[in-house]
């Protein structure tokens, strides 16, 4: 058996150990390291755990075997959610106690060998476990930064499209009442989630009123027409209301035609004019 072998048994034989002195020594006051659980903690030992057979693989195999090794355990970890809500400092804390952890069942290994190889190969593997874990943070910090990015990126979405709800006032005719400011990415998501709700709503008038809204800016006046077009394709009228004088005037700075949008003053006109107040 060469001595990588029997370092490499050595660490899983003892894999078991690390957690338990990993957990013992853990600071529990944030994150989810701080759960009262059980079932959190169980599961909280067993990712630590499951992470000790991969990383030991850096024993025997090349770097690029290595990081394939770890790479499912590392993307699982990012994703989960009770790791997502913990800074991220916190958990690359917790990589680095591991190493310690390491280290220490390093020297208990080599205890065994004379003193002049322990110090050489004891210093060697040392290095060889700090290098390992930089790669294995590095790794975790960008799979955690994708994954809180998609999250954010899904969530700011969600909240775009609630944020322009089509109502069904009756069976064929809706209302989109937009408020607050519009910015760029929110016109895209308005314009792809109000034909979408227009569509499967069968809806064939839309009231859309911007009595709510400050300012258009260029891009997002543009947006609006491109919105107003698209409905029109789709068969749906819509009716214009509460346009705002510094509106009115970046779509006619912007040459926007509403030839084929009826406009009116407010909604309540709109509405009333319809036959539904």
């Amino acid at each position: 058996m060469s001595q990588n072998d029997g370092l490499y048994e050595f660490m899983m034989r003892n894999s078991r150990t690390v957690t338990e002195r990993w957990y013992e020594k853990l600071d529990k006051n944030e994150g989810v390291y701080a759960s009262r659980n059980q079932e959190v903690i169980d599961q909280l030992k067993e990712q630590n755990h499951a992470f000790h057979p991969r990383f030991f693989t850096i024993f025997n195999s090349t770097i690029d075997e290595f990081q394939s090794t770890l790479e499912p355990w590392v993307r699982e970890i990012a994703r989960d959610e009770y790791h997502q809500n913990t800074p991220i400092h916190l958990i690359i804390r917790e990589f680095a106690h591991n190493q310690r952890l390491y280290e220490q069942l390093l020297e208990e290994y080599f205890e065994q060998f004379s003193e002049e190889r322990r110090g050489r190969d004891e210093l060697d593997w040392t290095v060889t476990i700090s290098e390992a874990m930089n790669t294995v943070i590095q790794m975790f910090a960008k799979a955690y930064d994708e994954i809180a990015e998609s999250r954010n990126l899904a969530q700011q979405r969600t909240i775009a499209e609630l944020s322009a709800p089509v109502l069904l006032l009756t069976k064929h005719t809706a209302l989109l009442p937009i408020v607050g400011d519009i910015d760029t990415y929110r016109a895209k998501i308005m314009l792809e989630h109000t034909l979408q709700q227009c569509a499967e709503k069968q809806v064939s008038t839309l009231f859309m009123d911007l009595s709510g809204v400050p300012i258009v800016d260029t891009m997002v006046a543009q947006q609006l027409f491109q919105l107003i077009q698209g409905l029109r394709l789709l068969g749906v009228h819509t009716i214009l209301s509460g346009l705002r004088p510094e509106i009115a005037q970046t779509a006619v700075q912007l040459g926007i035609q509403f030839d084929e949008v009826s406009v009116r003053s407010s909604l309540s006109q709109a509405i009333h004019e319809k036959g539904l107040l």
